[in-house]
Formats: C-alpha cells, sequence, structure tokens
C-alpha cells in the first residue's frame, strides 16, 4: 500500500474525529453555562432572601432589647453585641414561661406559668 493511498483513508477519519471533539465541546459548554448561569441567579436570589430574614431577626432581637446592632455609615447592620446571657445548653432543656425565656429548666420554681391572655 502506498503512503499517498494510507493518507486518503486516515484524513477523512481524523478530520471527522477533530470536528466531532469541537462539536462536543461546544455543546457541553453550552448546556453547562445555562445551568451555570441559572444556578447562579438562584443563588443570589436565595442570599437576598436570607440578607433580608437576617435583618429582621436582628432588628426584632434589637427591639426586645437582646442584642445591641452595629451599624455602619450606609445603614447595614455589620455587627452585634448580646445584652443577654448567652445559651449554652440543648434546645430540648430550654424553656419559656410567661415572664420570658429561661436559660435552663432549673431556673424554674415549679412548673411554668401558663401564659395570661
Amino acid at each position: 500500500m502506498e503512503i499517498g493511498t494510507m493518507w486518503k483513508k486516515i484524513i477523512p477519519t481524523l478530520i471527522g474525529t477533530i470536528v466531532g471533539v469541537l462539536a462536543g465541546g461546544l455543546i457541553t459548554w453550552a448546556v453547562s453555562n445555562h445551568y451555570y448561569k441559572k444556578g447562579g441567579d438562584l443563588l443570589l436570589k436565595e442570599t437576598g432572601r436570607l440578607d433580608k430574614l437576617t435583618t429582621m431577626m436582628l432588628t426584632g432581637m434589637e427591639k426586645m432589647h437582646w442584642v445591641d446592632l452595629e451599624i455602619d455609615k450606609k445603614g447595614e447592620i455589620v455587627g452585634f453585641k448580646p445584652l443577654i446571657g448567652t445559651v449554652s445548653i440543648g434546645v430540648e432543656k430550654a424553656r419559656f414561661s410567661a415572664e420570658g425565656f429561661v436559660s435552663h429548666p432549673g431556673d424554674l420554681k415549679g412548673k411554668p406559668e401558663k401564659p395570661k391572655k
């Protein structure tokens, strides 16, 4: 077999392989880019919701005099200082009374009172 004849058989296969790889790469990039942008948009939306929720929670805690908020010149919350004692027990041990939060069941005298209407 001559070298020229061999190349005539190999070149179409080689070109087909190169075109297939490039087309596959282009399709993969397009699909990945679409889902990347969609995921990024959803993440920005969720981050905005969490930011609003955190601001609402901290503002409520400040109104209850539980924390003192640190606010920058732009009016954004940049930190807070707790004004009440911290609780280092499990949630299952925490109790509430009519007067407010009780940090430990041992702090209660008898059974908790029912909230007054």
